[in-house]
């Protein structure tokens, strides 16, 4: 627990930057006001997960002595949970900006979505619901999924063999077999 109260900063920055780089996608998502667009919040999933396996892969770096996986998966976690709540509060402020008419129940916004599928006519609920559950679960799944990932391909001796030697000789070392990034 130590550990994650003393970078709170770091996660708090690189959970706001996974945040940010989302709602560029979200932003033009709201542009194009399109079925045929949600493709655009599938890459904003992915450049968010994208910025928390680096948040952890830097993580992993400059605490190389002091972490292990787990703890490593954990920070990971913390900084997905965080980023998706920043995430859904600045959709919030882009929809109130961008389409104010949104959340009202018998508004305008109808004109926006003239073309769009069943999903997105009616009360105006089908386009909110589908942008903030792209934020929820999309980012959730992603980022975690990563969390996950990055920690077991950074870690450089998760499991230390007992029959080596602890040193190797430069002759019995292999250039070739680096692994680690």
């Amino acid at each position: 627990m130590k550990i994650e109260i003393a970078f709170i900063k770091q996660i708090m920055i690189y959970s706001i930057a996974a945040a940010f780089v989302y709602c560029i996608a979200v932003y033009f998502y709201i542009k194009s006001m399109s079925f045929g667009g949600i493709w655009v919040l599938y890459m904003g999933n992915f450049l968010f997960a994208a910025v928390i396996g680096i948040f952890v892969a830097w993580f992993y770096k400059k605490h190389e002595s002091a972490i292990g996986t787990i703890r490593l998966v954990v920070i990971g976690g913390k900084a997905a949970v965080a980023g998706i709540v920043i995430a859904c509060m600045m959709c919030f402020l882009l929809l109130l900006i961008f389409v104010p008419e949104i959340f009202r129940p018998e508004a305008v916004s109808h004109l926006y979505l003239q073309h769009s599928p069943a999903q997105f006519s009616g009360k105006n609920q089908g386009f909110g619901v589908i942008l903030f559950l792209n934020a929820i679960l999309g980012n959730a799944g992603t980022s975690f999924f990563i969390s996950l990932l990055i920690p077991f391909s950074v870690m450089k001796n998760i499991y230390p063999s007992k029959n080596k030697p602890d040193r190797i000789d430069e002759k019995e070392e292999n250039p070739k077999k680096n692994y680690n990034l």
